[in-house]
């Protein structure tokens, strides 16, 4: 089975500055891979290649033919804090620019609109659909975006530290939407918090200045150690946490 992304000696950095070096990685359909690190080191960085909103200082991304001939239908869930509260949108156009990632051809306006209310109604925000996205909590924006990201019926599901800024009820809610939504379709998820991740998630990808790739979800400390990553874990009864140790960028 070919995979659906394909990473192959990968750098990436800014102004010749590599952040992220040599990075080898493969992500095959119904994949939940779990992206963990420090911040600054790297784990935005290589979803913004995956996006192709940057481009490899050396080595290549490869997408599987049906992707690339399908406008790359990557679904992204964004940081709610990089989201601008003052843009003049509603949160039904929010949705509906989901499309923009589809193969217009093959989707019909009637159809766009069908599957932008579906979405709307399944994450409980249709009674809000005319609000401007400015007026909103944190957990119902990640809703919105959620919908958005799966307007377009993507192969690939990627989310960039979706548990930030939104209450505890609608986090145990979207991991469970996402065990859902991994029978149809691969997801990359970025997040701070080990502990609850595992979970989830199948594999796991420690991403600091390099990537180092754990072929299941079961991650201990001496692990993370080897790998460069300064993470610490900590569990209390059956509720896991996690902290960041102090780290030099």
């Amino acid at each position: 089975m070919d995979a659906l992304i394909k990473i192959e000696n990968l750098t990436l950095g800014y102004d010749k500055d590599p952040v992220l070096k040599e990075v080898n990685l493969e992500i095959f359909e119904n994949d939940f891979l779990g992206v963990i690190g420090p911040n600054g080191g790297g784990k935005t960085t290589l979803l913004k290649a995956m996006l192709g909103l940057i481009r490899p200082m050396s080595g290549r991304i490869v997408f599987r033919k049906d992707i690339n001939t399908q406008k790359k239908p990557i679904g992204y869930l964004p940081q709610v804090k990089h989201i601008d509260r003052n843009f003049p949108i509603t949160v039904y156009e929010v949705v509906r620019s989901g499309s923009l990632m589809q193969n217009i051809v093959r989707v019909t306006s009637a159809e766009i609109k069908m599957r932008t209310e579906e979405l709307l109604h399944e994450m409980g925000i249709y009674n809000i659909r005319h609000k401007a996205i400015g007026d909103l909590s944190g957990g119902q924006m990640q809703r919105v975006f959620l919908c958005r990201a799966l307007l377009s019926n993507p192969k690939i599901l990627i989310l960039d530290e979706p548990d930030t800024f939104v209450d505890n009820r609608f986090e145990g809610e979207l991991y469970e939407k996402l065990k859902t939504l991994n029978q149809q379709m691969a997801i990359v998820l970025v997040s701070h918090d080990v502990g609850t991740i595992s979970s989830y998630v199948k594999t796991i990808a420690c991403v600091n200045g390099f990537l180092y790739y754990h072929a299941n979800n079961i991650i201990t400390q001496e692990q993370l150690d080897s790998y460069n990553c300064p993470i610490k874990l900590i569990t209390h009864g059956e509720i896991p946490h996690t902290v960041l140790k102090h780290h030099n960028h």
